[in-house]
């Protein structure tokens, strides 16, 4: 599949089937971009395809264009059905190719090791070029072929350094079995090759509480502590796990709550409207919400809080709330961050979300097959809006406490966010435990 050419005119008619669809069925094509400016984009795509071009150089050009709408949910992929056999080892999980058996972090446009299987690449190392190619050079192609809310590019290295490196890697420059690393630890140099394994490429979490979606503690035993209410995502939550939560704080009269959404890229909406629920005091309009279908249905835990307001829950928290945000906070977790600022409830800590701010695309999902060259394009079909808008289009949430880590940080595994909290909290212990600030 990734080896054939496919024929200009192939190639041209799939960029226009694209258009079609987009302005037939997406909600808010032209939130981000002008008509005239996408249509000049499309055209000078299907001009400048003059000659046969691979599935992968195909698929980044179109993608490039695609992200120009600004519509973070947005996915152009190649359909896993029309794998041929020898493809199928990379992507059944069969196959650990070189760059799934390493985890990552980005800092300051650097890339970093963040954990690896192999003892001869360690934590904090840089990876200064992959196959002689700059990583510079490198993550300023992947972004660019990324899609993201607006003009945002926080949530593209997020993307890059939690989870699909390998993956969005591969598809540009190709599904490799050896792969060459040129490595930099404290300004030795070091090149370090990597091969395909058959082992599982998962690393082991010590801590069993890592594949909770939930983690939370209340601590009862020091005067003033903040309840912790960490949700990773939000999907898979049990309908007590929020009820219990909350008639807990108000049992044992806790009056602050920090509420970690860092790295909440979004989940079921019904479940981030019912944890909305327990942070508001009055009946509140969650979002706007603006349907392309042409049937007008609309599910109905999108409907609550549209057209009709969410209303607080029995338990509801009324205390001091701290909100943690960072690049990765995105879809419906951006959503209730951006909600919450809206409204002025509580102090968010962190950095921009990755999501935006006003809005984004999403509710129900449509799916249509380039009839040439299969790949399946997905977005979808309600633009959701937060009642309250910022003047700020197409940025994510802005943090009332900005927080910017270092390497220093990032070696040391420091919380800046909880940092910042415990300063507020108990200023004599933040100094007893960070004498120089830091």
């Amino acid at each position: 599949m990734f080896d054939v050419k496919y024929n200009p005119g192939k190639l041209k008619a799939d960029v226009g089937f694209v258009k079609r669809q987009l302005e037939d069925h997406h909600p808010a094509l032209y939130w981000y971009i002008t008509k005239k400016s996408l249509d000049y984009k499309f055209d000078s795509l299907s001009k400048s395809i003059k000659e046969p071009l691979s599935f992968a150089q195909f698929r980044y050009k179109l993608a490039c264009v695609l992200a120009d709408i600004g519509d973070g949910h947005m996915s152009l992929l190649f359909d896993q059905n029309k794998l041929n056999e020898n493809d199928v080892s990379k992507f059944n999980g069969t196959k650990v190719l070189p760059l799934k058996q390493l985890e990552y972090e980005i800092i300051g446009n650097k890339l970093f090791i963040a954990r690896s299987h192999d003892p001869r690449i360690k934590r904090g190392m840089e990876i200064v070029a992959i196959d002689k190619k700059p990583t510079r050079d490198i993550l300023k192609v992947l972004t660019r072929g990324m899609p993201a809310d607006g003009y945002s590019t926080h949530f593209k290295y997020f993307v890059l350094k939690k989870s699909m490196f390998s993956d969005i890697y591969s598809a540009y420059y190709g599904y490799l079995d050896t792969v060459s690393l040129q490595l930099d630890e404290g300004g030795t140099s070091s090149t370090v090759t990597i091969t395909s394994s058959w082992e599982s490429g998962k690393f082991n979490d010590p801590d069993p509480r890592g594949r909770s979606t939930i983690e939370h503690a209340i601590v009862k035993n020091q005067q003033g502590a903040p309840a912790i209410l960490r949700v990773k995502a939000f999907d898979k939550i049990t309908d007590h796990i929020f009820s219990d939560f909350f008639a807990q704080l108000k049992r044992d009269s806790i009056r602050s709550l920090e509420l970690d959404l860092r790295g909440n890229i979004g989940g079921d909406h019904s479940n981030m409207i019912k944890l909305f629920s327990y942070l508001i005091d009055k009946p509140t309009y969650f979002a706007e919400i603006f349907n392309r279908n042409k049937a007008g249905k609309m599910e109905d835990d999108l409907d609550y809080g549209a057209k009709t307001p969410v209303q607080p829950a029995a338990d509801h928290f009324d205390g001091v709330l701290y909100i943690y945000t960072n690049e990765g906070t995105f879809s419906a977790a951006s959503l209730l961050a951006g909600s919450l600022q809206a409204i002025k409830r509580g102090t968010i800590i962190g950095q921009e979300t990755g999501g935006g701010r006003n809005g984004c695309i999403g509710g129900r999902f449509v799916q249509f097959s380039l009839p040439n060259t299969s790949l399946l394009l997905k977005f979808g079909e309600m633009q959701i809006k937060i009642p309250i808008q910022t003047d700020f289009s197409g940025r994510g949430v802005v943090p009332d406490i900005k927080t910017v880590y270092s390497f220093k940080d990032f070696i040391k595994k420091e919380d800046l966010e909880h940092k910042w909290v415990i300063g507020q909290i108990w200023p004599e212990a933040y100094k007893r435990l960070w004498p120089d600030g830091k």
